[in-house]
């Protein structure tokens, strides 16, 4: 069958006025997919990128990642095990839909992924495990150091942010084909332009 790959995008926005005194209050956190496999003439434009999931920030806080995000995920393991029937003058047949990355802002990416949420944690980083003392003088990566299903199993049983950077297990981890360390996406906007 056709199967298409997905970038599943999340990020916190602030509906009303910033600065003012109930900063925080109308905070709101959307989840919007695209398809990467689209011409850059069409996936550049906003009608390519689509609205999954919106709920307000604080209800994440107080009921978690499992509950927050369980719609999503069931959704897209909907998508990626019977797909969408489709019937145009180009093509007719069935689609599936796989995600191939989660991306966002890191701290975006960490608070949804179950890492650490403040970037002087001892362990910072979701795709590898260098302290942040490490990570201040690392010029070179250091294979030794990256995350993989084997220690992060390990860290999870540990349950301590403190020595491990992960907070909670990934809820993520149960969509269907995905794996949080070779589907790694990284937003060079924040991680190199900032």
């Amino acid at each position: 069958g056709t199967v298409f790959p997905l970038l599943v995008y999340f990020d916190d926005f602030e509906c009303g006025n910033p600065m003012g005194s109930h900063a925080g209050i109308h905070k709101l956190g959307g989840v919007y997919v695209s398809l990467p496999c689209f011409p850059p003439r069409i996936s550049s434009q906003l009608s390519s990128v689509f609205l999954q999931y919106l709920f307000h920030s604080s209800d994440r806080t107080t009921f978690g990642n499992y509950v927050t995000f369980g719609p999503v995920i069931n959704q897209l393991n909907q998508l990626a095990g019977e797909g969408i029937e489709v019937d145009t003058p180009y093509f007719k047949g069935n689609v599936k839909f796989g995600v191939a990355a989660v991306v966002g802002d890191n701290l975006g990416l960490h608070s949804i992924l179950g890492f650490a949420e403040g970037f002087t944690a001892n362990y910072p980083c979701r795709i590898c495990k260098a302290t942040r003392e490490k990570c201040g003088s690392l010029l070179v990566e250091d294979e030794s150091l990256l995350r993989n299903n084997a220690n992060y199993s390990e860290d999870v049983k540990k349950e301590s942010l403190k020595t491990t950077g992960v907070r909670q297990k990934c809820v993520w981890m149960r969509l269907k084909g995905f794996d949080l360390f070779r589907n790694v996406g990284v937003d060079a906007m924040h991680d190199i332009h900032e």
